[in-house]
């Protein structure tokens, strides 16, 4: 998990949103490493509190792991990664 933190973040700060998390896109190098990959439709991320038009809107990802504004089509942000996460880990239990 905590490998999996470190990706998503490294792609937060770089400010990139992955917009596609889910377990298929989550690879093992070997026991100890891993790897997100399907940068497909990764998206450059908008800074929030700018004006919302300007937040992100296009849709993409897979259904079952995308947060609800990415559903409904509204703004989003980064946090649509962390929502996707939390889904991921949640199967993981």
């Amino acid at each position: 998990m905590e490998q999996m933190i470190s990706a998503v973040d490294y792609f937060h700060e770089n400010n990139l949103i992955h917009r596609d998390l889910k377990p298929k896109n989550v690879l093992f190098a070997n026991k100890y490493i891993l790897k997100l990959c399907d940068l497909g439709i990764a998206t450059e991320r908008k800074v929030e509190g700018e004006n919302e038009s300007t937040l992100n809107r296009s849709y993409g990802g897979t259904r079952l792991y995308m947060s609800p504004e990415q559903r409904a089509g509204q703004a989003y942000s980064s946090k649509i990664d962390v929502f996707s996460l939390g889904l991921i880990f949640a199967e993981l239990q």
